[in-house]
């Protein structure tokens, strides 16, 4: 469910982003999956975790074209290749640490604990966002 409700979301928020800003279309995909992975921390039933872990797949979808968007709007187009880099080279160790220490961590304090720590994470690093005067859209 999860996976499908991100494949079909993917270039809708390409297409916002373009509209209302990169950076402003990424924050309410953070905001979004905060909310997600809060409601998955403290659902009582798998009706309503199967709808949260949707619109966590819908909020999580923007982050990829939306970070692309933001770095082809602020960065020289002669430095764009090696920025595009960067982002793909921490979208690939997100992906591939934070499945395994989310799996360690679940171990010490159970999934919904996950799921909050998650959502602190997105929520702070929106916080850091949100002071940030360097990027602008």
């Amino acid at each position: 469910g999860m996976a499908l409700a991100n494949l079909l979301s993917l270039s809708a928020w390409g297409r916002f982003g373009d509209r209302v800003g990169h950076r402003r279309a990424l924050g309410l995909c953070g905001i979004g999956s905060a909310v997600a992975l809060l409601v998955q921390a403290a659902v009582p039933a798998y009706l309503a975790l199967f709808l949260a872990r949707l619109l966590f797949g819908v909020a999580m979808a923007g982050v990829g074209p939306l970070a692309f968007g933001l770095v082809a709007g602020e960065v020289a187009v002669d430095r764009r290749g090696g920025a595009f880099g960067l982002v793909f080279s921490a979208r690939t160790l997100a992906v591939a640490v934070g499945g395994m220490t989310g799996g360690v961590v679940s171990s010490l304090i159970g999934i919904r604990g996950v799921m909050f720590i998650g959502a602190t994470l997105i929520a702070a690093a929106l916080l850091v966002q949100s002071r940030s005067k360097q990027i602008t859209d």
